[in-house]
C-alpha cells in the first residue's frame, strides 16, 4: 500500500509531462477552418533521420529536434488568425528573439529563435511568412544549434 501512495503520484507526474510535450503551440489554430496544420513528433522525426534523405536531400541531425508544426493559411482572413497568435506568442514569450528579418513590399519573413541560456542553441525555432494573402508558421523545438539549422538545409 505504501508503493501505491508512492507510485500514484510520479505515474501522474509522468502523464502530465507526456502530455505538455506534445502540446501544440498555437492551439487556437487547431481545426479552423481555412487553416491547416501538421504536427510532426520526435519518432517521425527519428525514422526521417534514420533514411537519411528526405525529399532527395542529405538530411543529418534531423532526429535532434522533439517536434516540428507547419501552420499554412492561404486567404487573407484565417491569415490574419495566423498574424495574431503569432503576436500574442510573442508577447507570452519575452525571451523568444528576432534572428532574421526580411521586410519586402507584401512579402514579410522572420525567424525567432529561444536561446537555451549558456549556449549557441535555441530550444524554440520559428520560421514566420507573411505575403499578402498567405501565412506560414514553421515551428521547430528541441535542442536546435546552427549546426543542426545547418544540416536541415533551412
Amino acid at each position: 500500500m505504501k508503493k501505491l501512495r508512492i507510485l500514484t503520484p510520479v505515474i501522474a507526474i509522468v502523464f502530465a509531462l507526456m502530455a505538455c510535450a506534445q502540446k501544440p503551440t498555437f492551439p487556437s489554430l487547431n481545426n479552423q477552418n481555412g487553416i491547416t496544420t501538421v504536427y510532426i513528433s520526435k519518432a517521425m522525426l527519428a525514422m526521417a533521420g534514420k533514411s537519411n534523405i528526405l525529399n532527395g536531400v542529405p538530411v543529418k541531425d534531423i532526429d535532434k529536434l522533439e517536434s516540428v508544426e507547419v501552420i499554412t493559411a492561404e486567404n487573407q482572413s484565417v491569415s490574419q488568425k495566423i498574424q495574431d497568435a503569432m503576436s500574442e506568442y510573442t508577447r507570452n514569450n519575452p525571451d523568444l528573439e528576432i534572428l532574421l528579418q526580411v521586410n519586402e513590399k507584401d512579402n514579410n519573413v522572420k525567424i525567432y529563435g529561444k536561446p537555451i541560456a549558456g549556449s549557441s542553441n535555441f530550444s524554440v525555432m520559428i520560421i514566420h511568412v507573411s505575403e499578402s494573402n498567405e501565412n506560414v508558421l514553421v515551428v521547430m523545438k528541441g535542442v536546435i544549434s546552427p549546426s543542426t539549422m545547418e544540416n536541415l538545409n533551412i
